[in-house]
């Protein structure tokens, strides 16, 4: 009965030290195998010369090529990541606290991102409403004196003697004291 156990627990522990090797073999691999397949793309990419075809149409500045090969390569790296965790027999627990995290980090980011769309907003409302400003009225906001050129649920536009066109958010119109003057 003893020995039964010592062979069972053998047996097992070298599915468990297999399972790792295989796994660590895998993950090992794939790193290499998305280096390699990333410097390729960015070859590609390179001679077909992207960079200079994107910077001529849209005029960024970016290295597309260098971009496109690293979302691939990273892309690369997490298959290899899954297949690893998969082979120790974890992968769907991780993947889903790594979908989780995803999720909050997306849903995080778009509240901060609209964290000041939304006062501005209601802001643009009570100023339409109101008719507080329209285009063409001369108006002083703090230091600024200028001409409303566009008036917006977000955003007011201004044009200074300078014809400098300064941008103010109406939720900061609210908040601070402005005039209406009748000439600038």
């Amino acid at each position: 009965m003893a020995t039964s156990l010592i062979n069972n627990f053998r047996r097992i522990l070298t599915n468990v030290y297999a399972n790792i090797i295989l796994a660590f073999i895998l993950l090992l691999g794939g790193i290499i195998l998305a280096k390699v397949i990333g410097r390729v793309i960015e070859k590609l990419l390179k001679e077909i010369e992207l960079n200079r075809f994107i910077k001529k149409t849209t005029s960024l500045k970016i290295s597309v090529e260098e971009l496109i090969a690293n979302i691939v390569t990273y892309f690369l790296y997490f298959i290899s990541v899954v297949a690893a965790l998969d082979q120790l027999g974890i992968a769907t627990t991780v993947l889903h606290f790594i979908s989780i995290a995803a999720i909050i980090i997306v849903v995080s980011s778009i509240l901060i991102g609209l964290r000041d769309f939304f006062p501005n907003v209601l802001a643009g409302i009570h100023l339409y409403q109101k008719r507080i400003l329209e285009e063409g009225d001369k108006i002083k906001v703090g230091d600024v004196k200028g001409t409303v050129v566009k008036v917006s649920m977000t955003e007011i536009r201004i044009k200074t003697k300078k014809q400098d066109i300064i941008y103010i958010p109406n939720s900061l119109l609210i908040k601070q004291k402005v005039t209406k003057l009748k000439k600038l």
